[in-house]
């Protein structure tokens, strides 16, 4: 992670297997939780519902925006990445620097 101004610069490679940051790297796989996910140590607090990370991965895509999946992936990255490097809670302005493979380019 960066820091340029007041931008947080984060690099997330949404892989079909592995998400990877500049710290991190989990399977690419995630559950949602029935309750508020307090017995777990990382959750995704997001549009009313909870998430952690799962070792059982979300099905390969060539789109990841054809629906939620690689969202929520991704959302658990910043917050890994962020607590990291010891970044507070609050409001932050990231720039995500993602990329495509050549082939879709």
């Amino acid at each position: 992670m960066l820091r340029y101004k007041d931008k947080l610069i984060l690099g997330v490679d949404a892989g079909n297997y592995n998400i990877k940051t500049g710290t991190q790297c989990f399977t690419s796989g995630y559950t949602e939780l029935l309750g508020t996910g307090n017995q777990y140590s990382d959750v995704l607090r997001f549009d009313g519902k909870h998430y952690a990370l799962s070792d059982a991965r979300v099905p390969k895509r060539d789109d990841k925006s054809a629906n939620i999946d690689f969202l929520i992936l991704t959302l658990l990255a910043i917050a890994k990445e962020l607590t990291q490097h010891n970044i507070t809670s609050g409001s932050h302005s990231i720039v995500l620097a993602v990329g495509l493979p050549p082939a879709h380019l």
